[in-house]
């Protein structure tokens, strides 16, 4: 019976991935690419370097990670510091505290995070998209930019138009624009005389942001309350009808921490490329709409198996016996999970609590179901 619900577990995990060519896999603590490469590139680690001619697609979670060389297809990276200076072909989707570009990009740019920076090495052929606390483009941008921030600093060229949202938005005397300039704020923008800017300007006044975040938070009042009542029914069924692949998901998340959390993020990425894909034709529609069902639960049960595991590690941890009775675990499990919903509602952290959650219950599936084949071949043999 276990062997099956695993099995069930695997095959709803690899539909979540994109369909297409193989990835070349490579996780640790330092990973290295170099020479030339004809295949996707999926890596994981604390420190992630490639200087290589890569013939498909890059996909990246880590700490630090730098792109260099040429990239034919696209990137898609999460870290702690990205940095590309490759020659990237397609399209860039990079969030980290720290993102730079400098490199040239033909595609588009998708960026986030506590800094990002179009420096003035760079060249974007398609859109920029960015936001993060402070935006900087210093590069030459070719299409049109929507940049939104707590700081926006303009110091390169714009080719289209440019639509900025922040609290602080600037254009240094360097600046061109060469199409409208239309921007949202409280305040407006400080425009230096020397910048060029060939359209219209538009000045949108927003409200404050705590005027925002209080309409926000009203808003997402029911659908929050109705999500945690959701997440306690996937726990208890959890408990009920899978506690001993609960468990083993769980052991796997503790003891092998890094590379659970790496593999699962890489599948948080991957997941809503692989609906986008097939929503893109009318044939796969119907695969979308299943793999959109298939998702939610399985992030909802991801999100479940971290808290459990965290819940039941702190309860150890001061005292608790770990040999719970079900009512006991029940207990755990509720009040882990309004501490975790509470957290949700603090800004930057409760973001990355729930990418955590999400990235290390599903990294934990895997690497559980990874586990339970090995051990079966080596009965096997």
């Amino acid at each position: 019976m276990q062997q099956k619900r695993l099995a069930l577990i695997g095959m709803i995990l690899f539909a979540l991935l994109p369909l297409g060519r193989a990835y070349a896999a490579d996780f640790g603590d330092l990973v290295v690419k170099t020479g030339d490469i004809d295949e996707n590139v999926l890596v994981g680690g604390e420190r992630i370097k490639i200087d290589a001619n890569i013939d498909g697609d890059v996909t990246s979670a880590g700490g630090t990670t730098e792109f260099d060389g040429i990239i034919t297809g696209d990137i898609l990276a999460v870290g702690q510091k990205i940095m590309v200076t490759a020659e990237i072909k397609g399209d860039v989707r990079v969030a980290g505290a720290t993102v730079v570009i400098a490199g040239q990009i033909n595609g588009d740019i998708l960026a986030a995070g506590m800094s990002v920076t179009i420096n003035e090495a760079a060249v974007v052929g398609g859109e920029v998209w960015v936001g993060g606390g402070e935006v900087v483009l210093a590069g030459t941008m070719e299409d049109d930019v929507h940049a939104g921030g707590k700081d926006v600093v303009l110091s390169g060229t714009v080719m289209g138009d440019a639509i900025f949202g922040g609290e602080t938005i600037r254009i240094t005397s360097t600046a061109r624009i060469m199409g409208d300039f239309t921007y949202h704020g409280v305040s407006e923008a400080i425009i230096d005389p020397g910048a060029e800017i060939a359209g219209d300007i538009v000045f949108i006044r927003t409200e404050q942001p705590e005027q925002i975040m209080g309409g926000l938070f009203a808003g997402l009042g029911a659908f929050g309350i109705a999500v945690l009542v959701g997440l306690i029914i996937v726990g208890i069924i959890q408990m009920t009808v899978f506690p001993r692949v609960t468990r083993h998901v769980g052991k796997q998340i503790t003891e092998r921490k890094l590379r659970a959390f790496l593999i699962g993020l890489a599948m948080l990425i991957l997941t809503p490329i692989a609906i986008a894909l097939s929503a893109a034709s009318v044939v796969g529609l119907p695969l979308a709409v299943l793999l959109l069902s298939i998702s939610i639960v399985t992030f909802m049960s991801s999100i479940m198996t971290s808290i459990s595991t965290a819940g039941g590690a702190i309860y150890h941890r001061f005292g608790g016996s770990p040999n719970r009775s079900w009512v006991s675990r029940s207990l755990v499990q509720i009040v882990s999970l309004i501490v975790f919903f509470i957290i949700q509602f603090i800004p930057v952290i409760g973001g990355l609590t729930l990418i955590a959650a999400v990235s290390f219950g599903m990294g934990g599936f895997v690497l559980a179901i990874h586990g339970g084949q090995a051990r079966q071949d080596a009965h096997a043999t």
